[in-house]
This record gives C-alpha cells, sequence and structure tokens, in this order.
C-alpha cells in the first residue's frame, strides 16, 4: 500500500464545499452593493434552474454546478513502489450562474453584480471563508473542513457560444434567464 489513505468522506465533499462558498462570495457582494434596498428581496441559491420559481417570488441568483469533469491532466502518475497512485481529487467544476426577478431589469441587475463579484475574484481563499458563513445547516462544519484542506481557488470565466448555451438551458428543461458561465478548478 501507499503512504496515503484512500479519498476520504471530506474529499467527496468537495464540490459542495466549494459551491457554498461562492454563495458566500456572492451573498457578500449583493449585500455590499445593497441590492435588498433596490429590489423587494434578493437571494443567492443552488438549485437546478428547474426549481427556480421565477414568478410570484422575489429575486435572486442561482449559481448551479451544471457540469463535473475530472481532470485527468491533473491525474497523478504512482508515486510508490507499489505503484500506487496519490488519491488527490482534481476536477474541473462548471457553474451556471443565472438571474431572475419580475420586476423591471431585477435580472440583469442581479447578474451583473454576481458577474463582478466573481471576475474580482478570480482565485478563492478557502480559508477566507468562515464556516458560519457557508449556510449549509447540519453540513458546516463538514463543508468547512473540506474548504480548509484546498490550496486557492481559480475562478475562470467562460464564454459558451450561443449553440452550447441554447443546448444547456434546453437539457435543464425550463425557459432561459440571463445567464454566465465560469469554470472553478479544485484540487485537494
Amino acid at each position: 500500500m501507499g503512504d496515503r489513505a484512500p479519498a476520504t468522506t471530506t474529499e467527496a465533499l468537495v464540490p459542495a464545499a466549494v459551491t457554498a462558498a461562492l454563495r458566500v462570495v456572492l451573498r457578500t457582494a449583493l449585500a455590499a452593493e445593497d441590492v435588498e434596498a433596490l429590489l423587494r428581496g434578493s437571494e443567492v441559491s443552488t438549485l437546478p434552474p428547474d426549481r427556480i420559481e421565477a414568478e410570484g417570488g422575489g429575486a435572486g441568483l442561482n449559481l448551479f454546478c451544471y457540469r463535473v469533469v475530472p481532470r485527468t491532466d491533473a491525474r497523478p502518475v504512482p508515486t510508490s513502489l507499489d505503484g500506487v497512485p496519490d488519491p488527490d481529487l482534481a476536477v474541473d467544476l462548471h457553474y451556471l450562474l443565472s438571474a431572475h426577478g419580475h420586476e423591471d431589469l431585477a435580472a440583469e441587475l442581479l447578474l451583473g453584480v454576481g458577474i463582478r463579484a466573481l471576475w474580482e475574484t478570480p482565485t478563492l481563499d478557502p480559508r477566507s471563508i468562515s464556516p458560519d458563513d457557508l449556510d449549509a445547516g447540519r453540513l458546516n462544519g463538514p463543508l468547512a473542513r473540506a474548504l480548509a484542506e484546498l490550496e486557492r481557488i481559480p475562478i475562470i470565466p467562460e464564454s459558451l457560444p450561443v449553440e452550447d448555451m441554447s443546448r444547456l438551458w434546453s437539457s435543464l428543461a425550463t425557459p432561459y434567464r440571463p445567464s454566465a458561465t465560469f469554470r472553478v478548478s479544485v484540487r485537494s
């Protein structure tokens, strides 16, 4: 056997922990812009887009991890005499950031704040996120531990061609909303 233990439950929590940390970044940006004063409520959710109610509900941003791709380029070569590879998890998380609201220009305002927040955070420092801010109920502790094991995380804006964006929204079986895509590369 190798020197390292197999992937832990903490590593399995990495996608959820990164999503929770990004939600903190977006909530902080909405509070800093005082969007609440401009709109009748605003929230940041992490639900599949077909579960977001645009009619009758408040305005908000939704951060949905629509694709997880193992990074084969980062897959380690065997590091011990018995050929057991280093089990670090390396994935690219692809996010769809969308906005909704029924007030005039609400979605555009929210999406602008969200895009700028992620643009101005080219690298997320997981240690800067307080466990209390994760707002994930009983998962706060485990998610905080998973974040603490990560190095700085790059947040990269992506530009999907119109056809790909159309296919993405069609596959989600929900009406199109103003949106942007981001890729987050994680290695634990």
